[in-house]
């Protein structure tokens, strides 16, 4: 009866550019499309965009450029933190809001139920440096899609001071989501 339907992008971790398509993301399009048919079924839709880590200077075989490893050596998008005002970051919260915005025009274009801003951004979420960016970013989506907004928190950050008061009490924000990984 419900489905949550994750967008992905790759963000070039060199530059801070989203790409528009890859070969490891479905298109825009393919998006829309299933949500049309969920909602056709009458199912509750979730949309839950988010990106990955990218780099072109991977060894380019298999994944080897995609999932990329950071020189901490983490290849989670959660640890990826550029610094604000740098041009990688200002390259990638402006093309994140261009493409949070695409799905949110998805999402008003088809009724959807509820939709994310983000997914696990722990270094993002965790730097006060992003907290304009974060809020530009969550007006241009409530701009766009009329429906409840949230964002998937890490389970080890969704108390964090700084995602509260950078996005928890974003007048805009209607719900807290928290992604839990159990073991056993």
């Amino acid at each position: 009866r419900s489905v949550s339907i994750s967008p992905v992008r790759f963000v070039n971790i060199n530059t801070g550019q989203i790409l528009a398509t890859s070969p490891k993301g479905p298109e825009l399009s393919h998006i829309e499309a299933g949500v049309a048919r969920a909602k056709s079924l009458g199912m509750r839709v979730t949309l839950n965009p988010f990106v990955e880590l990218f780099d072109p200077n991977g060894a380019g075989t298999g994944d080897d450029e995609y999932f990329a490893n950071l020189p901490s050596g983490c290849t989670w998008r959660g640890c990826w933190n550029p610094t604000a005002g740098s041009a990688v970051s200002n390259q990638f919260w402006s093309d994140y809001q261009n493409y949070l915005v695409a799905v949110a025009q998805i999402a008003a274009n088809n009724n959807v139920d509820a939709m994310t801003v983000g997914t696990e951004y722990k270094a993002l979420d965790g730097n006060s440096a992003h907290n304009a960016s974060w809020n530009t970013v969550i007006n241009a989506i409530d701009a766009t899609y009329a429906g409840p907004l949230g964002y998937a928190a890490n389970w080890d950050d969704y108390n964090n001071s700084n995602v509260t008061s950078a996005i928890w009490e974003h007048p805009a924000i209607d719900f807290i989501g928290i992604d839990s990984y159990f073991t056993n």
